[in-house]
């Protein structure tokens, strides 16, 4: 009944219904009558002719016996008194027309043989314009002739038209009468109804609730309109008593609302505050440890002790542990904040995973631990993602699976899935056989600051949010995070990102027929480790046999060499239980018959150095988890009589020299030498600028291969003078610079690259690191033989110990190297002359209320003095950066007077030590 949503109005629906159902019943019943009538008429019309046909055939008996034809055409025109008959005609039995009669105005012409039609045809006069009808002449019972009749059917369609008439103008009538009594009578419905719906418009247009609707009628409407009065009245009743209570409503609510606003703010304000206390503080943490890590890093390359080397691990070890809470929190924080930003850049997926897995390979083989890595086959090389955060939650994952396992093995597999072209879905899977987790653990892992168990925490350490921040990060990229583990029998993390495919370049995929035809035997205890090794030899043609240890091995050997069909190349662990690899790789040689056997032997890191493969027999040596690119180049070199030195390794004596000219722009004197150190010992040759604008020039009138730059600095800053170094430059002159910053939330990575630097490097930063970017931005490196440096005997007990760290200047004097032995001695000199000019600087920026220039002062010379392990001195100036970023003056006097006296103190002490020098 939708159609009557199209009539506004009650008053037109009822009309409408009432007129709509007259007008049915008025059409059928006339329907009704017009049919009876034409049934009777039709039935008598045909029996009018069939009584007169028989009539006609029997007076035309004796006549057609005889032949008379005048007799037979006299009975024939009898017909002309009926208008409705048009031909009359008589046949003898074989056809022949004896007599015949048409009427005057019949168009139509007779046959002279009969036709072949029935004795009586049921006629359909509404149809048909006439109708024929054939009557046989019958003597005892013997057909002599046929009677044949033709009658017009006019007459009797004009009384059915005239019936039809009359019928349809009895409709139209009714139709106007019921219209005229439906308009009539149906205000007695329609009018209280439109009252009713008056007053509701008028109720909601005005919101005047005083209206009532006028009860015309006592009906079941009336009552409806009396209800609805009555409703009113309540209504306006309630709204007296609610006025009061909305205007006291709406009141404590603006109340409520005025204090919502004012905590709004209030939180606002913190959370700015904790992110610049986080930033400052990131800041303050950063610069020390930059010393304190990249000093530990290069006195680790020199000659210790034992007792030395392991201090120093513990120093390295545990500002290493600090740097990754820090980093850690302030991610965080981040997140929190909604300020952590997806990069979308592309990159290589099996180099980053290489790279992390080299990065923790160490610590794995020190437990004892097999760090396993299976690629797909299918993975695709080069994708489109966020590689530094890839990085951040594989490190993550892989470090607890390593920290939580004591004994077994960690493995690492990495599948694609292809969600559309060019768009696929990475997993990363890392299974442990470590101490596993109950369920009840597994709900809150992924949740900030919690770990399993209060004892875990106890036990292993951390903050508890590493792996919240991987399911941010994941999730982040389009992905999920999940868990699924047993207590004691490990663990299996899992996470997916969405990730977009790049073109790979040509010629950087393997040829998958380069092994083809090629036997070779896996030797390993470890079956992960077996079956990985085998899925990453076999996609390229080489026929693999494994064995889970040395004798088996051996077994598998002689029986091949037994049936003349010998293995090309063995791929050996070192490390397996009863007989190790060494003793496999002996006795192998020791038989003649294995003599073009060609042997690769797994090693972990920690034993790689220690191996002499000449001795015992084996032809190139592999650190595990092996690339197995790296696998494949290796055999493939072997059997073709390549160099059998080992891809992708180096010893542990060496270092990349890049010899590179390099723009070190940095205003901390002590952060300068520490920098020009490391790159010294890379091998590149260091220029140095103390602020923006002197960087600037030396740009100018150099071209550098490289530019690191310091982003706060004095005179102008490393934005600005980055801003300006790209303007002077031509295209073919461009240069890499790399951002040297130690704040790490406050978005400096993007403020970097909008001002015009290529990269960036967090303070503090180590040997690695630097190499890393470098090579990054131009080229692998040529490596050399490290000259290990000798620390000098420190007999001489000096005075003033509580004024001076010397364990700061022993880190200062490992820097020295190869052309730069007083390096200690120009680094004191430095300080020595540029601690009076800043004294000065300080005492006219007090007195000219330039707190500004109190703080960056005493920011620069506080990390200076720390570096030079003049504690005191550092402590003061610390005070002073805080008086200034606080703007309290007042308290600049004081601190003044203190740092003239303890710098009057260690003075002396540091020309006695330079002299010593």
């Amino acid at each position: 009944m939708k159609w009557l949503s199209t009539y506004k109005s009650i008053r037109q629906k009822l009309t409408f219904i009432v007129i709509s159902i007259s007008f049915f019943v008025m059409l059928f019943s006339c329907a009704f009558v017009f049919g009876n009538l034409w049934y009777l008429y039709r039935n008598n019309l045909n029996e009018d002719i069939k009584s007169l046909s028989e009539i006609v055939a029997e007076n035309s008996t004796a006549a057609l016996v005889f032949e008379d034809s005048a007799t037979l055409k006299m009975t024939l025109k009898s017909l002309q008194r009926k208008k409705s008959f048009l031909k009359a005609a008589i046949y003898l039995q074989n056809g022949r027309q004896v007599a015949s009669y048409e009427r005057h105005n019949n168009d139509k012409q007779s046959s002279e043989s009969a036709p072949g039609l029935s004795k009586f045809a049921w006629m359909n006069p509404l149809i048909q314009d006439q109708l024929d009808i054939i009557e046989p002449i019958i003597l005892d019972n013997e057909q002599i002739g046929t009677l044949h009749l033709q009658v017009s059917t006019a007459d009797f369609k004009e009384s059915m038209v005239e019936i039809g008439s009359l019928i349809l103008i009895s409709i139209l009538g009714g139709m106007v009468i019921a219209a005229l009594l439906v308009s009539w009578l149906q205000g007695s419905i329609t009018k209280p109804v439109q009252l009713l719906a008056d007053t509701i418009k008028q109720i909601t247009d005005k919101n005047d609730y005083s209206v009532r609707v006028e009860q015309v009628s006592h009906d079941e409407i009336g009552i409806l309109a009396a209800g609805f009065n009555k409703m009113l009245e309540r209504i306006e009743e309630r709204d007296g008593s609610l006025e009061y209570q909305v205007q006291e409503r709406t009141e404590q609510l603006k109340h409520a609302m005025d204090e919502a606003v004012s905590l709004a703010r209030e939180a606002q304000a913190a959370n700015e505050a904790k992110s610049k206390f986080l930033a400052n503080m990131s800041h303050e943490i950063r610069t020390p440890m930059n010393g304190v890590l990249g000093m530990a890093e290069l006195i680790l390359d020199s000659d210790l002790s034992t007792e030395q080397r392991s201090a120093l691990e513990t120093i390295r070890t545990s500002g290493e542990s600090l740097l990754t809470i820090i980093n850690d929190i302030l991610d965080f924080s981040k997140i929190e904040a909604g300020k952590l930003d997806i990069e979308n850049i592309n990159f290589n997926l099996p180099v980053l995973i290489d790279d992390i897995i080299q990065m923790l390979a160490h610590r794995a083989h020190s437990k004892g631990i097999e760090l396993i890595v299976e690629l797909d086959h299918d993975l695709p090389e080069n994708i489109q993602a966020d590689p530094s955060r890839v990085r951040q939650i594989l490190t993550n994952l892989l470090s607890n699976a390593i920290k939580f396992t004591e004994k077994g093995e960690v493995h690492l597999r990495v599948s694609s899935t292809i969600e559309k072209p060019n768009q696929s879905e990475l997993r990363f899977q890392v299974r442990d056989t470590g101490i596993g987790l109950e369920p009840e653990e597994i709900e809150k892992l992924f949740l900030p600051f919690t770990q399993a168990d209060e004892s875990t925490t106890r036990r292993f350490g951390g903050t508890g949010l590493g792996l919240a921040i991987c399911r941010q990060l994941v999730e982040l990229m389009g992905g999920h995070i999940g868990c699924s583990s047993e207590k004691d029998k490990g663990a299996l993390f899992w996470c997916t990102i969405k990730a977009k495919q790049v073109a790979t370049t040509q010629g950087s995929t393997l040829k998958t027929d380069m092994l083809k035809g090629l036997k070779g035997l896996i030797i390993d205890d470890n079956q992960t480790n077996r079956k990985v090794l085998e899925l990453q030899l076999t996609p390229y043609g080489a026929h693999i046999s494994t064995a889970a240890n040395g004798l088996d091995g051996l077994d598998l050997l002689y029986a091949a060499n037994k049936r003349n069909e010998p293995f090309d190349f063995l791929v050996l662990d070192m490390n397996m239980p009863k007989m190790d690899g060494i003793e496999v790789a002996n006795r192998i040689r020791k038989d003649q018959s294995y003599q073009n056997l060609k042997i690769l032997m797994l090693t972990s890191v920690s034993m790689h150095g220690g191996i002499n493969t000449d001795e015992i027999g084996i032809d190139t040596c592999l650190t595990k988890p092996i690339r197995h690119i790296d696998l494949l180049n290796s055999i493939q070199s072997l059997l073709t009589g390549g160099s059998n030195a080992t891809p992708g390794t180096y010893a542990t004596d060496q270092l990349p020299q890049f010899k590179k000219e390099i723009l070190l722009v940095e205003d901390n004197l002590i952060n300068q030498q520490v920098a020009k150190g490391i790159l010294q010992k890379l091998g590149c040759y260091v220029s140095l600028a103390g602020n923006g604008m002197e960087a600037v020039k030396a740009a100018h009138n150099k071209t550098f291969d490289l530019i690191f730059m310091d982003c706060q600095m004095p005179v102008m800053d490393g934005y600005q003078a980055t801003t300006q170094i790209r303007t002077l430059q031509q295209n073919d002159t461009y240069i890499p610079i790399i951002a040297l910053t130690a704040n790490a939330l406050s978005g400096d990575r993007e403020k970097c690259l909008e001002a015009g630097m290529n990269d960036y490097l967090s303070k503090p930063f180590s040997q690695k690191q630097v190499a890393t970017i470098i090579e990054k931005w131009l080229g692998p490196a040529q490596m050399t033989s490290n000259n290990k440096l000798e620390n000098k005997d420190r007999s001489m007990v000096f005075e003033g110990l509580e004024v001076i760290n010397y364990n700061a200047l022993d880190n200062i004097r490992a820097l020295a190297g190869e052309g730069n032995e007083n390096l200690l001695n120009q680094i004191i000199e430095i300080f020595l002359s540029d601690m009076p000019q800043q004294l000065s600087k300080l005492e006219i920026a007090h007195a000219e209320k330039d707190m500004n220039t109190v703080r960056a002062i005493a920011h620069s010379m506080k990390s200076a003095s720390a570096n030079l392990g003049a504690l005191r001195v550092s402590a003061i100036f610390k005070k002073l950066e805080e008086a200034g970023r606080n703007n309290t003056p007042d308290r600049v006097p004081e601190l003044f007077n203190q740092l003239n006296k303890e710098y009057k103190i260690l003075a002396p002490l540091l020309r006695k030590i330079a002299i010593s020098e």
